[in-house]
């Protein structure tokens, strides 16, 4: 059996093959249709 892992952006969401895939169902307005604000990029505030 494969371990879960979870999305650490959305607690209990499956992070599986499908999202890393790009085959996850997102609708407009649905509750994975968000946006992430990440004005400096990938750097982190120490």
């Amino acid at each position: 059996m494969a371990e879960m892992q979870n999305d650490p952006l959305l607690p209990g969401y499956s992070f599986n093959a499908h999202l890393v895939a790009g085959l996850t169902p997102i609708e407009a307005g649905g509750y994975l249709d968000f946006f992430i604000d990440r004005p400096l990029g990938m750097k982190v505030l120490f």
